[in-house]
């Protein structure tokens, strides 16, 4: 019998089979591996965050933008941290895909769609905000170049 055959809703009629039970195991292979290179990249930028004015004054900006060094450190920390939350969705995700596949458990399959839901929620909801900086700036562009 092949991983979450007798995996069902018997609200939905849902069956998850062997065939759609390999499909999610490799799904969740995928989604380990992107989240340990997201986590990689997570302190890449951190370290980036702590050494940037050191960074700047190697190649000789430090002193020509005071305080600037600060300011990049902040924004780098923060691009970190707000990276760092759908990177560990995912990354629940694939572990608890792969459990529920390994041990036949419909509560880690319920718990690995839940954190995949969490991320997509995550990515969308910052989409929309870049959208909606984008509109603005082009807006603010074509009011300040009607000026000109």
């Amino acid at each position: 019998m092949n991983p979450l055959d007798s995996m069902s809703s018997s609200s939905s009629g849902l069956v998850v089979n062997g065939e759609s039970a390999g499909y999610l195991k490799e799904a969740g292979g995928w989604a380990r591996f992107l989240a340990i290179v997201g986590f990689c990249f997570i302190a890449l930028i951190l370290i980036l965050a702590f050494f940037v004015g050191a960074l700047m004054s190697s190649f000789g900006m430090g002193s020509q933008i005071a305080g600037m060094e600060f300011v990049l450190g902040i924004v780098y920390f923060g691009i970190g941290a707000l990276y760092f939350f759908p990177i560990l969705y995912l990354f629940r995700f694939a572990t608890n895909i792969i459990d529920a596949v390994k041990a036949n458990d419909a509560q880690a399959l319920v718990s690995a769609l839940k954190n995949l839901k969490s991320h997509y929620k995550f990515i969308g909801i910052l989409t929309a905000i870049v959208l909606g900086f984008y509109a603005l700036f082009f807006i603010i562009a074509l009011i300040v170049g009607a000026m000109a």
